[in-house]
């Protein structure tokens, strides 16, 4: 992998409303990883898909079985080089 190039995993975000906090968390990970997921209960109405799809993630909405079911659901998600080591549920 060259130097500068994204790392081949994906970061997966579990969020509720989030539209005030989830632009710090992006930025967080933006340029460094491959892809961003963003997984969303379907209550959430404040603005936050539109912003996490704005900022190039794929969202996700799954209706809210717990943190552990989400974990699970999202993980499905990720593509096949999504590395496990991270974010195991």
């Amino acid at each position: 992998m060259a130097l500068g190039q994204p790392l081949p995993i994906s970061v997966c975000l579990i969020a509720g409303n989030e539209v005030a906090r989830l632009p710090r968390a992006l930025a967080s990970v933006a340029g460094w990883t491959s892809e961003i997921i963003v997984v969303l209960n379907e209550e959430v109405r404040d603005g936050t898909e539109e912003l996490a799809r704005a900022a190039g993630a794929r969202v996700f909405r799954e209706p809210w079985k717990g943190h552990i079911a989400q974990k699970k659901f999202r993980r499905r998600q990720g593509e096949p080089a999504m590395d496990s080591r991270f974010g195991r549920g």
